[in-house]
């Protein structure tokens, strides 16, 4: 007899229940899977099971979706069970309590679902069965559920024997090593697989389909191990192609996480994916190109970070994939040197500082992240970046050892951030807390620049003191027990590095050189993801040079001699102005720091890109009519000041500086009072000014229909001038030569001081 009930535990309630009251330590999986088109499996699966508590008289499983048709336990039939769409409670005939343990055979069968988002769940093609172990739109997201009876979580760990029949001409593929395939009387084939290792329900996997083996043995750093991909036919050029680096690749993550875990490295050719599935990596089979060597790659350092040890929570996701993104970066160090290691990690750093926040809805922190980011950009590639500093924080000569041996004592085992971070400490003797309360724990990014170089001669050497100020990137508070790496650049462009160390907003170090540096820059080999995007070039020529990841072109019209140039982009906030001045709003997001090595004469211009569209500069540029202006400063001690541009674009475009000066530039509004809160746009008024930049004289021409008033205004709002026109066209020369250096603002109005028409422009000096 069955029984289904609804609304007997809440969810949370029953996984609690399963994690804190027995452990599956086997699943025996029997299953038919011969009829793609009726999208049904049928069959049984034998659950060993132990007790985690004394008088333990029932076992709660997740079963999405599939009709249990029997129960025995210890081969003797239960009666009755309880079960809606996503739980299985099933009574025992008898208590059992710690150190017994018994068996379970569950009888099923139905069509298994899809998650609504069309990933996680067991999918039916024409050609093709198969699952993938993660549902994105589910809550939990392991989707193990999907297929058979489980405790689906990421602690509980088991052992698997897999039974998978298929019809003549089909291979069943499984994690594990295949152990036999008996071919019965109607040619039907049963597979049989053996996963020797524990792994949680949701890595446990089945594809089945008309596959070839295409074989090969990886010399590994303790043994011999298998290499077997089932692809179709028709892939096999592509997979040999796309998998000529596979085992280099795990050469790299052997000799820096140690030695391969599993029993075969394995990949099957799937619609959708990829899936890091236990020594049985699912990858859909239109990514067989060689652009795709990254996502394989990423799939199979799960094999250390997210198979051999687990995130015990989704909260803990980066851990799984934050890790898997470094690695992307990592094995293309060990394969095409540290260069591609540092431009794969250089963008990296560029789309998150850009996007990551966009995407995710807002700053968050690795640890503790909501259910609907689990998989999002914070995740993995703020993960990514962050696992990269913590690379440069600790050095290779305790990071990977670190690494390494936190992955063997934590063999196929959960782990939380609270475990790394804990481990860390005791291995390396750094108290990592600081660190982890800030990269992980934490919304957002720091953002370290360089304030201020003095130098004091002393003898031989120079006594250089260096300025630093921490900025914010959408976190709550400054981060502390920083590293910073500092590069000083002689006279000759050698770079000599030292590292400093300072907590909170500012800080400061004096450092003995013996030479007089000529620049002094922060982070100028990018070893820490904080929030800047910088870029250096070597110039030798005139010509026009884009800095990767800076929004900025240099085109150099005159050059003496070679020429050292670095941009840098700070995404973040540059300093408020020192007065401040009503109507001028800075950029709260960017700001840019050009520095360089030059002879003279020397002449260049500049580009500074902008966009809404690619949220860029949201704040800035509001409307159509968002008056968009540059401003400059030589360094930090300054206040920034007006300089002449021009402006080509409307919402996305570019602002150039034709007199290009080394120092720091931002974006700025003005604001829609000091240009006309009720413009009347009339195509019949108009009003220009030539030159703008003015330098002295200049020519305003005004046209309207209507009789007006000119009227100039200073940036402060201040009326300065004020001539009554009668309408027409009239030509008026004015000498601004007497007036300070900065924005003005030439407005057109009619008689009852309505905005007809209007434009900025700037007055500079000889």
């Amino acid at each position: 007899m069955i029984l289904l009930l609804t609304g007997i535990l809440s969810s949370v309630q029953a996984q609690q229940l399963k994690s804190d009251t027995f452990d599956v330590v086997h699943y025996d999986l029997h299953l038919d899977i011969m009829n793609f088109q009726a999208k049904q499996l049928n069959g049984f699966a034998i659950l060993t099971l132990t007790p985690k508590m004394n008088q333990l008289s029932y076992i709660s499983l997740d079963l999405l979706s599939l009709q249990v048709d029997s129960v025995k336990v210890e081969g003797q039939p239960v009666v009755s069970w309880y079960q809606d769409d996503t739980l299985l409670r099933i009574p025992l005939i008898s208590p059992v309590s710690v150190g017994d343990t018994f068996q379970m055979r569950i009888r099923y069968h139905g069509t298994p679902i899809v998650e609504p988002a069309g990933w996680g769940g067991f999918h039916f093609d024409s050609w093709i069965a198969y699952n993938l172990g993660i549902a994105f739109q589910a809550n939990p997201h392991n989707y193990g559920r999907a297929w058979f009876p489980c405790i689906d979580d990421f602690i509980d760990r088991a052992t698997y024997d897999y039974y998978i029949t298929t019809e003549a001409g089909k291979t069943a593929v499984c994690g594990g090593l295949l152990i036999d395939s008996i071919v019965h009387p109607d040619n039907s084939i049963t597979w049989h697989w053996k996963m020797n290792q524990t792994i949680p329900a949701y890595l446990a996997s089945v594809a089945v389909a008309s596959y070839i083996k295409i074989a090969d043995i990886y010399n590994g750093i303790q043994t011999d191990i298998p290499i077997s991909l089932y692809f179709r036919p028709s892939d096999t050029a592509a997979v040999n192609n796309l998998f000529v680096n596979l085992k280099n690749i795990l050469s790299v993550y052997e000799n820096h996480w140690g030695a391969y875990s599993f029993d075969r490295v394995g990949y099957v050719g799937t619609i959708q994916g990829a899936m890091e599935h236990a020594a049985n990596i699912a990858l859909p089979v239109s990514t067989l190109s060689s652009g795709y060597e990254w996502l394989y790659a990423h799939e199979l350092s799960h094999m250390w970070f997210g198979d051999k040890i687990t995130c015990s929570s989704a909260e803990d996701m980066w851990l799984n994939e934050g890790w898997a993104v470094f690695n992307e970066s990592l094995y293309r160090e060990g394969i095409y040197g540290y260069p591609a290691y540092r431009s794969n990690m250089n963008s990296k750093l560029a789309n998150v500082l850009q996007y990551c926040h966009i995407k995710d809805n807002g700053y968050r922190a690795l640890y503790g992240i909501p259910n609907e980011y689990t998989y999002g950009e914070t995740v993995y590639q703020k993960g990514g970046v962050v696992v990269h500093t913590l690379r440069n924080y600790l050095g290779d000569s305790l990071f990977f050892p670190a690494i390494s041996n936190f992955l063997q004592d934590y063999a196929f085992q959960p782990v939380s951030s609270f475990q790394l971070r804990d481990y860390l400490t005791q291995y390396t003797g750094i108290d990592m807390t600081p660190f982890f309360d800030g990269w992980v724990f934490s919304p957002g990014f720091p953002c370290f620049v360089i304030d201020s170089c003095q130098m004091v001669p002393s003898g031989q050497n120079f006594l250089t003191t260096v300025f630093v100020h921490q900025k914010l990137k959408g976190a709550p508070e400054y981060y502390h027990n920083n590293r910073l790496f500092i590069s000083f650049i002689d006279s000759l462009w050698n770079t000599h590095d030292f590292m400093m160390e300072f907590s909170g907003e500012f800080g400061s170090q004096t450092f003995v050189l013996p030479f007089k540096p000529t620049l002094c820059l922060a982070d100028y080999y990018d070893r820490i993801a904080d929030a800047t995007t910088d870029a250096s070039l070597r110039i030798h020529s005139s010509g026009d040079y884009d800095f990767p990841n800076t929004f900025f072109r240099l085109s150099i019209t005159s050059l003496a001699d070679s020429a050292f140039f670095r941009v840098t982009h700070n995404w973040a906030a540059p300093d408020s102005l020192k007065t401040p001045l009503p109507g001028l709003t800075l950029s709260d997001y960017r700001y840019w720091r050009i520095e360089g090595i030059y002879h003279v004469p020397f002449q260049a211009k500049g580009r500074f890109f902008y966009s809404r569209p690619s949220h860029l500069d949201d704040s800035l540029l509001q409307n159509l009519n968002d008056s968009l202006v540059i401003l400059y400063r030589k360094n930090a001690s300054e206040e920034w000041q007006g300089i002449p541009f021009t402006r080509t674009g409307t919402l996305a475009g570019y602002i150039t500086v034709n007199d290009l000066q080394p120092g720091e530039y931002t974006l700025a509004s003005w604001d829609e009072y000091y240009v006309g809160k009720t413009e009347i746009i009339l195509t019949d008024n108009k009003i220009s000014i030539h030159p703008n930049p003015v330098l002295g004289h200049c020519t305003i021409k005004v046209a309207s229909n209507h009789s007006s008033v000119l009227k100039i205004y200073a940036s402060s709002g201040v009326l300065l001038l004020k001539k009554p026109l009668p309408s027409g066209t009239h030509e008026l020369n004015y000498d601004f030569s007497r007036f300070p250096a900065g924005f003005y603002i030439a407005r057109l109005e009619d008689t009852n001081g309505h905005s007809l028409a209007h434009e900025k422009f700037i007055v500079g000096k000889r």
